[in-house]
């Protein structure tokens, strides 16, 4: 029978996925949050880079899921619901607006 709380270490892998989630779910949350509870709001300036990186994470995250912290059980799982909620969250922009 598995484990309902599988130990995960803290190592590179699990570091880099944590960051390629929160990375991907950051624009997410941002449309759930409304604009008056938000205590940080970054500069234009920044949207260029953010795009991109956030464009970035969304490729690699389902290769570093499968294959790289597939061995700890429920990360791949996590990462790829993460990446079909981004997914839809392209294909339909009118959710958010």
């Amino acid at each position: 029978m598995a484990s309902s709380n599988p130990p995960i270490p803290l190592n590179f892998r699990t570091i880099i996925f944590c960051f390629l989630m929160g990375t991907l779910l950051g624009p997410l949350a941002d449309c759930v949050i409304p604009a008056r509870l938000q205590i940080f709001t970054p500069p234009e300036t920044w949207m260029v880079f953010h795009d991109r990186l956030w464009i970035g994470c969304g490729i690699i995250l389902p290769f570093w899921s499968f294959i790289i912290v597939r061995r700890y059980d429920p990360l791949a799982l996590i990462g790829s619901i993460t990446f079909i909620l981004a997914f839809l969250a392209l294909l339909f922009p009118a959710i958010h607006s």
